[in-house]
């Protein structure tokens, strides 16, 4: 069967990613076995927020620029004799529908969601301290002198949107089609996609980028197919 390697981009460590395009594509290639791929093609696709609206984020942009120019490559396996052709690809869209670029997948969101704000008085030992100033503003949600400023206008965060799904419907689908899957990530929450190729008959190899182990309780509802790596 097939290889397919399927990389959660920002579960990567930076480290890693610092080192370049290049390095992080050895560092999997070191650890894939020459039996596990039984053609001269490897495929690698990076999923993450690639999209900013409708624009590709910077990020991607530097990504896609460095990834063009160096793959296709020609690289050498792990037992230094086997070569392979190795193409890397952003995923912009699900393997099933490939023309259909998902957009929107990087947004800025207000930092306050699910946040818990305890009041100066019961941490600081002056019970003046201005911090209740900044307690008042995070716990009404806006300025109390101009009643227009809110909490959200000051404090956000990017975060990327539809990665994980993404990644588990492409997980899932090529494995249905035959595709042995190799998945660079130490998500606990793409455990329902591997446990769900699981049950094609096809091999699944868990690469974790943190240097850790799956858990055992999840280890328990897996099969013989399922096996794991750390990248480093």
């Amino acid at each position: 069967m097939p290889l397919v390697v399927l990389v959660d981009y920002d579960n990567v460590d930076e480290v890693i990613k610092r080192k370049g395009m290049l390095y992080l594509i050895e560092s999997i290639l070191s650890k894939i076995n020459n039996n596990e791929v039984d053609n001269k093609n490897l495929l690698i696709r990076l999923y993450g927020g690639w999209y900013e609206k409708n624009s590709l984020t910077r990020k991607a942009q530097l990504i896609q620029s460095d990834v063009s120019g160096t793959f296709p490559k020609v690289m050498i396996m792990s037992d230094q004799k086997t070569s392979l052709i190795v193409n890397v690809e952003l995923a912009y869209s699900i393997v099933a529908k490939p023309k259909e670029h998902l957009f929107h997948t990087f947004r800025r969101r207000s930092y306050t969601r699910g946040l818990i704000y305890n009041k100066p008085q019961n941490l600081c030992k002056n019970q003046s301290c201005e911090l209740s100033i900044v307690y008042n503003f995070f716990n009404s949600g806006n300025c109390s002198q101009c009643n227009t400023i809110k909490v959200g206008d000051m404090f956000a965060k990017h975060e990327q949107k539809l990665v994980d799904t993404m990644l588990t419907v492409d997980l899932v689908d090529l494995a249905i089609i035959g595709n042995n899957i190799l998945v660079v990530s130490s998500d606990d929450d793409l455990w329902p996609g591997i446990l769900s190729a699981l049950t094609k008959g096809v091999q699944v190899v868990q690469m974790h980028t943190k240097g850790r182990n799956t858990n055992n309780y999840y280890l328990t509802t897996a099969n013989n197919n399922y096996s794991q790596r750390n990248i480093i």
